[in-house]
């Protein structure tokens, strides 16, 4: 008997099959983004480690990237979608996790084996209750689940919806605490770890943010003394609650204040308003309108000698953010909010490594700018020295291994 894999055109006797981690991705739709690089981190750790890989996607992800990846386009749902208000998300989430279980009985089921592991790096409300329904059912022994709660339940939805997306998840989670599989669910913040373990009572193991520093050898800062006025960087889309919506008054309040300095901002999916705020600030100011990937991001992030992570800290108080791990893994200061994940990060590395600003508004992000105008040398100084410690901490190994350990 030889076993013919889906999104493969290997045949293996059955005999000689490798074990298979099947990552259950519903998010990836995108050529950018976390999901992406997650997914091809994974792909090359397990080729690295003799492990058989797949993954399956959103079914309107580009037939080219999915070859690319290794992928199948199967979900039917848009991960991130929030009705309008709580009954109709209840409605409609019930609807995402039927279908979801449905998929995952066609196109998972039939391909397990012992000794696989079925992964899901980033999860929502739409399809937790339909994964742990499935898991609970199968039958095949020796299957591992492996399950990263990366963002809380109420993630991008709006107020009227927080109540019903907290239920949802307390539901699945509580439907997961009463398994006794080979299930295990992991989190990437303390503060996630202990939100998840207040709303359902369950446990979580930590795992690392994932910047594969070994493969794409960003360059470090250098160690020479800046000179000129410094170059700020704001990286990544421009949503509001990373702060881009108060970029406009937080330069002109810099400026007011006798701040000097250039600024290269990214812009794509910012508001219409705030770059053209932007553009109207001369020519210090230069927007980048569109995602960096590869070594085209990693020139972008080496030419700056700050970068701005002013986030919100309602948001991101849970929340992880790669570009700050990015930055400060690459040597360079960066300039964030009191209250978030980052600020708790930078203190843990070094809070001197950077400026933190004390509220989430133009002003606090201005004077912190102005912090790291007067102190540059020393706080520069600092940020290259924790380089080294920040890398050992979160990286693509040590993340890849954390999820598929035994």
């Amino acid at each position: 008997m030889a076993v013919i894999e889906e999104c493969t055109d290997e045949v293996r006797p059955a005999s000689q099959r490798r074990p298979t981690v099947h990552i259950v991705d519903p998010g990836f739709i995108v050529p950018v983004g976390h999901h992406q690089e997650v997914n091809r981190l994974l792909i090359e750790h397990c080729d690295r480690e003799g492990l058989d890989c797949r993954v399956l996607a959103e079914r309107r992800c580009d037939p080219a990237i999915l070859a690319e990846r290794r992928g199948i386009g199967v979900f039917q749902h848009h991960m991130y979608f929030w009705p309008p208000d709580d009954l109709e998300t209840i409605r409609y989430a019930g609807e995402t996790n039927l279908a979801a279980e449905a998929i995952l009985d066609e196109h998972v089921s039939p391909h397990l084996r012992p000794g696989d592991t079925v992964l899901c790096h980033t999860i929502s409300h739409l399809y937790l209750i339909g994964l742990i329904r499935w898991f609970a059912k199968l039958t095949v022994p020796g299957v591992r689940l492996r399950l990263v709660l990366r963002f809380p339940p109420s993630f991008q939805c709006a107020p009227t919806n927080r109540q019903a997306a907290e239920t949802l998840f307390r539901y699945g989670l509580e439907r997961w605490a009463a398994h006794s599989g080979d299930a295990v669910l992991f989190a990437d913040t303390p503060n996630l770890q202990r939100y998840y373990h207040d709303l359902a009572g369950v446990e979580t193991r930590l795992v690392p943010v994932s910047i594969d520093f070994d493969q794409r050898h960003p360059p470090m800062a250098t160690s020479e003394a800046p000179s000129g006025a410094p170059h700020f960087l704001f990286v990544g889309d421009g949503r509001p609650e990373k702060g881009f919506d108060l970029l406009p008054a937080a330069i002109e309040h810099f400026r007011e204040s006798g701040g000097d300095g250039r600024f290269t901002i990214q812009c794509w999916g910012g508001a219409h308003e705030t770059r053209a705020q932007l553009e109207a600030l001369g020519d210090a100011v230069t927007l980048v309108d569109k995602p960096l990937v590869g070594e085209a991001y990693d020139r972008f992030l080496a030419s700056g000698d700050a970068v701005l992570v002013p986030y919100s800290p309602d948001a991101y108080h849970l929340r992880t953010s790669h570009i700050l791990v990015e930055a400060l893994g690459c040597g360079l200061p960066v300039i964030t909010t009191a209250g978030t994940w980052m600020a708790d990060e930078l203190v843990r590395f070094d809070a001197d490594a950077g400026v933190l600003a004390t509220r989430f508004d133009a002003t606090a992000i201005a004077e912190a700018m102005l912090a790291f105008g007067s102190d540059r040398d020393r706080v520069s100084t600092k940020a290259r020295a924790i380089a080294g410690d920040v890398r050992a901490t979160h990286n693509a190994h040590t993340f890849c291994e954390t999820l598929l350990a035994g």
